[in-house]
Formats: structure tokens, sequence, C-alpha cells
């Protein structure tokens, strides 16, 4: 048994230099800061991992010294039982090492928090960042494809600009380039903000500025994110984690399946008074809206019906049309929501999709769907967007362990 032991420890001993070197690997900079390339990706290329397992336990020195033909002699009694015993000893191994394989083949359960922001809140959430080393500030907005500069911080900011096509449209947008854009200690280099038609939609007194724009779901195209809007908190992570595995704060939660469309938003299905719509979370809304094309479809009311709640503008005419509804979600309730009604986009078809059966516009009209949860909902929730493994996971504000 000398030669097999030599060949089990020599194993194991391999199987714990190569984990060690893919934890290496996939930990990144061990000072806790994390630098992203124009494209977010921070996870080692496949030339950096070690061969697999599965072609260690094929190479024919192993197989030599685990195969009792390799004696040379007929067996006998004694050989038999010593072929027999080198038999499971083989089979144990192989069974330890394909699970040391599927250890090291599968990401760690733990999640890794790259970066941790506290955001100000005054009507909207007001990000801390950096951009090319200019510290200000910009408005959350989840409901949008795309991070949003102003017109004035273009200018104080000098960033090059450019004119290009947006993909999926006939639309032409002015781009402007930055070097670096830092979110806590995490550095995103070299990637572009849509210029913004009008100078600045910033409020007037900011609770912190300058405020540069608006950060769209393009900056976290490659972090999963945490709204923690109890504790008034923006948390980074990393995509790498067990499928289900996020949620840290609570033991029951909801979750919901995200889509993402053809412009890169993001978007879920969910129940409006027991009917399933495509919704958006929209951080840069303070009231929910609903379209009244699918109020008429399925709850049989519009702007126009008895039981509508008119707000009127200073003159006294409507100014806006309300009404309050129920939203849930497996293990979530969310009772009297007050929602506005607005029209819905012209040339919008209104038809249930194909995954979730839920009801919204699909590429007809790229980037809107008829439920839009603004801050009013959004500040009961306690949300977490896991945007590789596809899924929304949510819980009420105050929900804990």
């Amino acid at each position: 048994m000398a030669l097999a032991s030599v060949a089990y420890l020599d194993m194991l001993t391999w199987i714990g230099s190569s984990a060690l070197e893919i934890r290496r690997t996939c930990d990144g900079d061990p000072r806790g800061g994390t630098s992203m390339s124009g494209d977010g990706d921070t996870r080692a290329s496949p030339s950096q991992w070690p061969e697999s397992l599965d072609a260690m336990i094929a190479a024919p020195g192993h197989h030599e010294i685990l195969d009792s033909r390799t004696l040379g002699a007929k067996p006998d009694k004694g050989r038999t039982l010593w072929s027999a015993a080198l038999a499971a000893f083989a089979l144990a191994l192989a069974s330890q090492v394909a699970a040391a394989a599927e250890t090291l083949a599968t990401p760690e359960c733990k999640l890794n928090r790259i970066a941790s922001v506290d955001f100000a809140f005054k009507d909207l959430a007001f990000i801390p960042v950096q951009v090319n080393g200019h510290p200000g500030a910009m408005v959350l907005d989840t409901a949008s494809a795309f991070s949003v500069l102003w017109w004035n911080a273009i200018s104080d900011l000098r960033l090059p600009t450019h004119l290009t096509m947006m993909v999926g449209t006939e639309e032409f947008i002015q781009l402007a380039y930055f070097k670096s854009l830092v979110i806590g200690n995490v550095t995103f280099s070299k990637g572009t903000f849509v210029r913004s038609t009008r100078p600045s939609d910033a409020p007037r007194e900011p609770p912190i500025g300058p405020v540069f724009g608006t950060l769209g779901m393009d900056v976290f195209a490659h972090v999963d994110f945490e709204l923690d809007f109890a504790r008034k908190k923006l948390n980074l992570y990393s995509q790498e984690h067990c499928p289900g595995k996020v949620v840290y704060w609570a033991d029951a939660y909801s979750e919901a399946p995200m889509h993402r469309g053809t412009l890169g938003n993001l978007y879920f299905p969910m129940e409006l008074d027991g009917k399933k719509i495509q919704a958006t979370v929209s951080t840069g809304s303070l009231m929910t809206s609903l379209t009244t094309d699918l109020t008429r479809k399925l709850y049989g009311f519009d702007e126009r019906s008895s039981d509508i709640e008119v707000e009127e503008d200073s003159s006294g005419g409507p100014a806006a049309h309300y009404r309050a509804m129920m939203l849930t979600a497996e293990g979530l309730k969310v009772t009297s929501t007050r929602i506005r009604l607005i029209p819905p986009q012209p040339a919008c078809w209104l038809h249930p999709d194909r995954q979730d059966q839920a009801f919204g516009y699909g590429n007809e009209c790229t980037g809107t769907y008829p439920l839009k949860l603004g801050l009013n909902v959004l500040q009961k929730l306690h949300l977490y967007f896991a945007t590789k493994e596809q899924v929304l996971y949510f819980t009420p504000a105050d929900a804990s362990k």
C-alpha cells in the first residue's frame, strides 16, 4: 500500500495547491480594492485556471500505480486480495477526487461584497461617486438602461463626446467618455455616459453635490447590487455565488425572475390586484405608475372612472389621477398602494409575453413597461439584484433574522 499511499498524498497535495491557486485568482486584489475594465469583468481568464481534475485522473502515470495489471504476475489468492484492495482504494480515491472537482467547479456560497456606500435620500437616492477624480453624486435610476450625464456636468468635467446611433432604434445619441468612475472602493475604468438633451434635472438643493447625472443599469451589468432603504445603503457584490444564497438579512424572502431588455434594462413579472403584468423598479420615480391601456384591458377602469382620485393643479384643473391597488408576490403583500395613472406611449401594443404570460409591450416599445414601481413602494422593500443569476430578491424593509 506504500505506492498507493504516495499517489494518494501526491493527489491531495495537487488538489490543495490548485484550490489555493484558484482562491488567489478568484479573490482578486487582497488589499480590498477592485478594479474593473470597460466591460466590468474581474474574473480570471481560462488560461489562468489549472488543468482539470478529470484530465489528471486519466493520466497514465496514476493508472499505472492504481492498476494491479502493472504488477506483471499471474494473480494468486494474495494478489487477488491485493488487486481488490487496490480497486476499492481506486474507487474511493476517484470519488474523493470527483467530489473535490465538484467543489472547485462550484462558486463559493459566501457573498463577496466589493463595495458599500451610504447614499443620501431626498425624494431620490443620491449616490456619491467620482468621475475622472472629481467628487460628486449621481441619482440612482434602476429603470434606465443607460447612465446619463447632464450638459453642464459634461462641460464642467471636460469629457470628450461622440455622436452615435442607439442600438435597436433609429435615434442618434451623444456619448460622453470617462476614464474612471468610482463607487465606494470599486473603480470602473473607460466607459461612456449618454449625454442628456437637457442641462440638468437635479433638485435645486440636493443633499450632496455637485450632481452629475443619473446612474443606470449599464454600470451594474457585471456586479450584483443590494438596495437597503432602511439603512440607506448601496452594496455591490461579485456575481460569483451559489444561486439563491444571497438574502443574508432575513430567513423569509420573495423572488422574481428578472429579464434584461434589448437595451439592457431590467424588468420582472408582478401581480397587481391578481393580474400578472411586467414591471420595472424605478428609483428615479417618486410615485408608482400604471398605463391606462392596461387598466382598461385588465381592470375595466381608466382616468375617467368615477372612483379615481384626481389631484388638481394650481388652476384647479386635473394634474394627476390615482388609484389605490394591491401589489402581491409570493410571501409579500403591499396593500393600498397609491398608483398614478399615465397614458401609454403611442404605437405600443399590449399583450402577454411568452416567458411569464405577464402583460407588457414586448419589443414594440423598447424599455417601456406598464407598471413602474416608484419610491413610494420601494422604500418599503429591501432588494437584491442578482444580475448574472437574473433573479430579483426582496423582503420588507424591516425584515431581519
